[in-house]
């Protein structure tokens, strides 16, 4: 789910620090006590499109840590990752990819990969062409979902396909749509526990 990292800043000590704190006790250790290699993000790993010092060293210090050597990270574009004018979150994650090579993979636009003789389609932010014959890993509102607050989507995009979905923050599923959530709270409307 969205990492939102530099959203708690200024409002929690050392923020950044209990969001990799999460990383590593949620999908990390999911990932390890059951044979996971690959891990996906789906979208908004920043708060906003220009990640601060203190965000990219705590990511920086995580994804180079020994405890990340087994795993392949993906990464797709949120909302809250680019600006207007193209600039995005993500541009750090490409430098530090061409340092882990094949161990970190950035998508900022739409990529058909194979993880485990799997196909799966990677939609970034605003991408929603998504596909039958793979799982589709997307961040947007599908119509019937529903926000932090509870309250129900009545409009918005709608596929019959296997997605997996960023964006919502709060752990649901939409028809063959799965929102896991965030891995904390990001604000009181979201439910706990996470």
């Amino acid at each position: 789910g969205d990492l939102h990292v530099d959203k708690m800043d200024g409002l929690v000590e050392d923020a950044n620090a209990k969001i990799v704190k999460c990383v590593r006790r949620g999908p990390l250790k999911y990932a390890r006590e059951n044979g996971v290699r690959h891990i996906v993000f789906y979208g908004d790993l920043c708060e906003k499109y220009r990640m601060s010092y203190e965000g990219q060293v705590a990511l920086y210090q995580l994804f180079l840590s020994p405890e990340c050597e087994e795993f392949v990270l993906h990464f797709i574009l949120g909302n809250h990752d680019f600006a207007e004018n193209g600039a995005h979150s993500l541009e750090v994650l490409k430098v530090l990819a061409n340092l882990m090579g094949k161990r970190l993979k950035v998508y900022t636009e739409q990529t058909l990969v194979k993880i485990g003789g799997r196909k799966f389609n990677m939609m970034p932010h605003p991408v929603l062409d998504t596909r039958r014959d793979c799982l589709n890993v997307g961040h947007f509102e599908m119509k019937n979902s529903f926000r932090d607050n509870g309250r129900q989507i009545d409009h918005g995009f709608t596929t019959p396909h296997k997605c997996v979905v960023g964006h919502l923050h709060t752990n649901h599923r939409v028809r063959r749509a799965h929102y896991s959530g965030t891995l904390y709270q990001t604000n009181f409307g979201e439910s706990l526990p996470k």
